[in-house]
């Protein structure tokens, strides 16, 4: 989650995330979220090329509702 916030100025944290995947024997599968829809695009060519392929997937913002039921639940769960 948030992978915007590891985009630092040599992007270091990223490639060597990106990276894992790619090791001889590896199993792990990154799947990232990030507020910036152009996050690819920000990304240092070195680290755009350790993945494969980006798939985008926009979801819609949380409605009051939704937020409501959301602070309920995480509330009752503090309540002891």
């Amino acid at each position: 989650d948030e992978l915007d916030y590891l985009l630092t100025r040599q992007q270091e944290v990223m490639y060597n995330f990106l990276d894992w995947p790619r090791r001889e024997g590896s199993r792990l599968v990154v799947v990232g979220i990030s507020n910036t829809m152009n996050l690819p695009e920000l990304m240092h060519p070195r680290n755009g090329s350790r993945v494969p392929t980006f798939h985008r997937v926009t979801f819609l913002p949380y409605d009051h509702a939704q937020l409501c039921t959301i602070l309920k639940a995480r509330l009752d769960g503090v309540r002891g």
